[in-house]
């Protein structure tokens, strides 16, 4: 029962986040075309957004707090761990990227008619606002999730620099990118069923819309719904990508070597392919109410889904704690630029030199990496 709650709440969560960091680019677009094409449901439709956006994002604080504190009640403290080893400036910075990013929005929608000739100064505030959060919130938290898993042994605290070059990891840059697509799929799917909203609204209650009716929102239907099945699309090798991320023991319950996400593995992607079918229908003109709502509900079935795997697959990680073998993943080290991650690859000709190296990046990762020589084999991936 408590998995299920902690599945059903990170779902709601992921999906808040994703209407918040990806809502207000979509504003934008919305009002570029009222003041492109004369459009005031677009005008309505983008104004609407903007507010959804601000509610999205306390709603998913609220249920991010919810989430931290079932997990603390269940006693599942790899999180809390992992979430000791990131620099407190960082955390408390995270409040203010929040606080900053809800100014923004208010400042946006508060100019919303004063700044009408303006577009591109006005949009910069919901592009600055939009970008702040991508950049800031998912590179943090999916590192957390990936050092509860076992990504990175030990339990030091990491420096600001240390915690940059693990954020360049491919096994966290690939479930970053697999999210920032996935919110432009959200996002996507929030505007069509905005559009639906107003739509009805507007054939219940005619108003005075300059020309503006059914047709123009259908139009926003198709063109929302052409994005999201475009990120949707691009979800299946960046979801590729994350797989090949995994450690073998994760890779190994995510096919057949557990049941549960196994199967929730597999209805995710039948879910998945429900999707794409569905968004494809909007995209080629099938903007009716029933296939946007169809779509909806596949994506938030998707997410519930796609969010017990995440959850079993860190589970497990966590609980077989992994062995570090071949290439192993290290945080990069103070000399390097941010940009950039340190790899450390074993050499089988030194059997008992290396041997001791392994013993030593078991008990001490971090400070082996900066003891270790110019002259050691160490690849050095300059991510550009």
């Amino acid at each position: 029962m408590v998995s299920i709650a902690a599945t059903i709440l990170l779902a709601a969560h992921l999906l808040c986040v994703n209407v918040a960091m990806t809502g207000p680019l979509a504003c934008v677009a919305l009002r570029w075309r009222a003041a492109g094409h004369g459009d005031p449901l677009a005008d309505r439709l983008g104004r609407w957004l903007v507010r959804v956006c601000l509610v999205a994002v306390l709603v998913a604080v609220g249920l991010g707090l919810a989430s931290g504190l079932l997990l603390w009640w269940s006693g599942q403290g790899q999180f809390f761990d992992a979430l000791a080893r990131v620099p407190v400036r960082r955390l408390y910075g995270g409040l203010a990227e929040l606080a900053f990013y809800v100014l923004c929005l208010l400042i946006y929608d508060g100019l919303w008619h004063r700044w009408r000739a303006r577009p591109v100064g006005h949009g910069l505030i919901a592009v600055l606002a939009a970008t702040n959060l991508m950049y800031h919130f998912p590179p943090l938290f999916v590192l957390i999730g990936w050092l509860a898993a076992g990504g990175l042994p030990g339990a030091e605290p990491l420096s600001s620099r240390q915690l940059l070059g693990c954020m360049f990891q491919p096994a966290v840059l690939a479930p970053v990118v697999h999210h920032l697509l996935a919110s432009v799929a959200v996002a996507g799917v929030v505007v069509m069923l905005g559009a639906r909203r107003l739509s009805a609204a507007v054939s219940r209650d005619p108003v005075s819309t300059n020309g503006s009716g059914p047709a123009e929102l259908a139009i926003i239907v198709r063109r929302a719904g052409t994005a999201a099945l475009t990120a949707t699309l691009l979800q299946l090798p960046t979801g590729l990508w994350v797989l090949l991320q995994l450690t073998g023991s994760q890779r190994d319950q995510l096919l057949g070597g557990s049941w549960m996400a196994s199967g929730l593995f597999i209805a995710a992607m039948v879910t998945a392919v429900g999707l794409l079918h569905g968004l494809s229908a909007i995209a080629l003109g099938q903007t009716g109410r029933r296939e946007v709502y169809l779509a909806a509900g596949l994506l938030v079935v998707l997410t519930v889904l796609m969010s017990g795997v995440l959850r079993e697959v860190r589970r497990k990680g966590a609980a077989a704690s992994p062995t570090q073998s071949g290439t192993q993943t290290l945080a990069a080290d103070d000399g390097l630029a941010a940009h950039r991650a340190v790899f450390f690859r074993r050499d089988a000709q030194d059997g008992q030199d290396d041997s001791e190296n392994n013993k030593a990046f078991a008990q001490n990762p971090i400070r082996f990496v900066e003891q270790v020589p110019q002259e050691s084999n160490i690849l050095i991936l300059c991510i550009l």
